[in-house]
């Protein structure tokens, strides 16, 4: 007798969303309802918006992987390649990599450092701080995310 050969897809699965209606902030923050579409949390909120007027929908992926932690170092770095600060922590690995231009204190860059050691990160910043001046995308954070590759 012969028996048919398993079948096994492999279609990439999207993953699995929940949309979220809450309202307030801080201690005053709460969960209104769950949704599987964003169309009927829309809904939900614009109704809701009636009543109280601090509510929002949430896109939350269901099952996410859990984060990689890793050594993290924050660079914040100006123009001129004068660090106005930094630290060390532990972090979820996926937020390494170029985050924001901040326009206070002058004007800064904000990047992350898969790194404890405080002087590699700031070499690795100040590399990518020339890359940016002489992309001319210093101070954009589209274009430099469009150089960088990255959503």
């Amino acid at each position: 007798m012969e028996y048919a050969e398993p079948y096994l897809d492999t279609t990439p699965v999207e993953p699995r969303k929940a949309w979220i209606v809450s309202s307030g902030e801080y201690s005053d923050y709460g969960v209104e309802a769950i949704f599987t579409t964003r169309e009927k949390a829309q809904a939900y909120c614009d109704a809701a918006k009636e009543i109280v007027s601090d509510v929002a929908v949430e896109e939350f992926e269901l099952d996410p992987e859990p984060p990689v932690v890793a050594a993290l170092t924050t660079v914040y770095m100006r123009k001129d390649g004068h660090v106005v600060n930094d630290y060390s922590r532990t972090q979820n690995a996926h937020d390494e990599g170029f985050r924001f231009y901040s326009e206070t204190d002058g004007g800064y860059v904000v990047w992350k450092v898969k790194t404890d050691d405080r002087k590699r990160a700031i070499k690795v910043v100040n590399e990518k701080r020339a890359q940016l001046i002489a992309c001319d995308a210093w101070g954009d954070d589209e274009a430099t995310r469009k150089m960088l590759g990255v959503a």
